[in-house]
């Protein structure tokens, strides 16, 4: 966390639903504070430096900008805050983006409204990625392999045939621990915690 008092901040250019989730986050989680709001990614710019919250609720179209942009103008930042992307995006494309800028928690406004209070639970107990049902779905689909790169796909093809980190760092001509780094990222992107999880996605998507 960025601060020692577990605090969020919310952006969203529809004033109604932003109220909305101020109001439920704050009738279930009233331990947590919310240190404020903005309408729009420049607003969220000139504030969040200054509040420093521990976690930003962004969409992903606000405005004529997109949350996408704020990360990017925060990502130089020495107390980034964790983001948590709550939108009705269905593009996979979109969604590998926010997942290669580090969005822990993705949730859909298609999905209950207690999807975004299990999202902060989650990370913030654990730090561990969480996809709302929707989200979920449409990473478990099998063009959900766009999601890796063609290194990622080649790791886990062989991950999925049994060899060990160092094993397919030898096949690959590259370190032990550079596998382990393309693994973590793997897991990440396809929601999976262990090699057997690759190893059943691996076979979902015909790479064995």
């Amino acid at each position: 966390m960025n601060s020692s008092v577990s605090s969020y901040f919310l952006v969203d250019d529809h004033s109604l639903l932003l109220e909305g989730l101020k109001s439920y986050l704050g009738n279930e989680l009233p331990s947590w504070k919310c240190s404020g709001h903005a309408l729009s990614v420049s607003e969220a710019e000139v504030t969040l430096p200054s509040v420093k919250p521990s976690y930003v609720f962004i969409d992903h179209q606000i405005g004529k900008s997109t949350g996408a942009d704020l990360i990017r103008s925060l990502s130089e930042k020495e107390t980034a805050p964790t983001f948590i992307l709550v939108s009705q995006l269905d593009s996979k494309a979109i969604l590998k983006e926010y997942i290669q800028l580090g969005v822990l928690g993705f949730v859909s406004k298609k999905d209950n409204q207690v999807e975004i209070k299990k999202a902060l639970e989650q990370i913030a107990l654990n730090g561990e990625v969480y996809f709302s049902p929707t989200f979920n779905e449409l990473l478990s689909s099998s063009s959900s392999i766009d999601l890796l790169t063609p290194k990622e796909i080649e790791i886990t093809r062989l991950t999925a045939t049994g060899k060990t980190n160092k094993e397919v760092g030898i096949q690959l001509g590259c370190s032990e621990l550079t596998v382990k780094t393309h693994k973590a990222n793997i897991m990440r992107k396809l929601n999976v915690s262990n090699s057997v999880e690759i190893c059943n996605w691996a076979m979902k998507n015909s790479l064995l």
